[in-house]
């Protein structure tokens, strides 16, 4: 679709994939080159303004760099940044990551909880309440307020020290970005809003999953989450609601073509 815009392959049109197992306290040089990427991409389009676009925790990541340069550099280099499928506030199936009755198996499972990555994806506090219950067993239930008790009982204690490295992360969520936003997200879709143990199949059970509003992946409140700067920043924040946009599949949807392609010719 780009290329029959007219966009070139490594002059108008870049990439720049990251390391999803990593966390952002490992991305720095990441951050350093993407920076260096957008500036050289101006300056080859004669000094053509960059649309960052992004899908699920590329917003994470596009939120991180953007909170590192000043508004003078994002007035200079950044269009407009259109996130699709952000997990802007985490979701609460990544919980199920750390229990043997998660949706992964084997040494995916075992590999994937070492993620520094994951503790990202946990619910963020500027979305979710701290006493708000993400997993309920029949002896204890779980929230951001005693989430080391849950990495506690699940053996998992290397995951807390890894979401202490977020801590820092995500209490710059309620920042702005500073550029224009256009968030580009699926609803109507059943997606995980608690994780529900029976009496004695905590954590090595198949959970009772709840569900809510969102993609099938991430939540809805947490896709829809950059309402939240509207009133903080002066550039403008579009949503962009597609009903039925599954996480992945949106990427696909007619509506979502459409939209990216009018925002680029």
């Amino acid at each position: 679709m780009l290329l029959n815009l007219g966009y070139s392959i490594g002059h108008s049109l870049r990439g720049a994939p990251y390391d999803f197992r990593k966390g952002p306290e490992e991305q720095s040089v990441y951050f350093k080159k993407l920076k260096s990427l957008i500036e050289e991409t101006y300056a080859i389009n004669g000094n053509k303004k960059v649309i960052i676009l992004c899908h699920s925790m590329g917003a994470l990541m596009s939120e991180i760099l953007l909170h590192q340069q000043t508004q003078e550099w994002k007035d200079k280099y950044i269009k407009s940044l259109v996130t699709i499928s952000g997990a802007w506030g985490g979701f609460v199936n990544i919980l199920r990551t750390y229990t043997n009755g998660a949706y992964y198996s084997g040494y995916i499972l075992n590999a994937s909880s070492t993620y520094s990555s994951v503790p990202w994806l946990i619910p963020h506090p500027f979305i979710w309440n701290f006493d708000e219950v993400l997993v309920e067993t029949s002896t204890k239930n779980y929230s951001l307020n005693n989430i080391k008790d849950y990495f506690i009982d699940v053996n998992k204690e290397d995951a807390w020290e890894l979401y202490k490295n977020i801590n820092p992360y995500l209490e710059n969520d309620h920042i702005p970005l500073g550029v224009e936003l256009h968030c580009i997200y699926g609803y109507g879709i059943p997606t995980v809003k608690k994780i529900y143990f029976d009496k004695g199949t905590f954590p090595n059970a198949l959970p009772v999953l709840i569900k809510g509003d969102g993609d099938g992946i991430v939540n809805k409140r947490s896709l829809r989450a950059c309402a939240y700067w509207m009133k903080l920043q002066n550039q403008p924040i579009y949503l962009v609601p597609i009903k039925g946009g599954g996480h992945a599949l949106i990427l696909q949807n007619n509506s979502t073509l459409e939209y990216i392609k009018n925002l680029l010719i």
